[in-house]
């Protein structure tokens, strides 16, 4: 760690490089750790973490859509427009196709 140390300050710019690389190939590792162990779980562990991003995306998009009628004259803003719809459609589309193990599936099975 002392060397460490030294050379942070002896080389300030490469300090920062180091930190931010380093944090970056961490980051990367945990996405992939996390993106095999969400395929690998049943569709019953799936259901809260697609509701959190379609209520993500819908909410998203139609602040999108709306900051694109404020910003309508400007060059470029037909993209915003764009984003908005297609966050809109992506969330209404998970929501449509939530798995049907989840807390709705014993919900529905009650009230029979």
């Amino acid at each position: 760690m002392i060397p460490a140390g030294i050379n942070a300050v002896a080389f300030p710019f490469f300090s920062p490089l180091g930190v931010v690389l380093t944090a970056g190939i961490m980051l990367i590792i945990a996405g992939i750790a996390q993106s095999v162990s969400a395929v690998s779980f049943h569709k019953a562990g799936v259901f809260i973490p697609t509701v959190v991003v379609a209520h993500v995306f819908v909410p998203e998009g139609v602040m999108k859509t709306a900051s694109h009628l404020q910003m309508r004259l400007l060059a470029g803003s037909g993209w915003l427009l764009f984003n908005g719809i297609v966050s809109v459609v992506f969330g209404e589309t998970l929501w449509a196709q939530l798995p049907s193990s989840g807390p709705s599936a014993h919900l529905q099975g009650s009230a029979s």
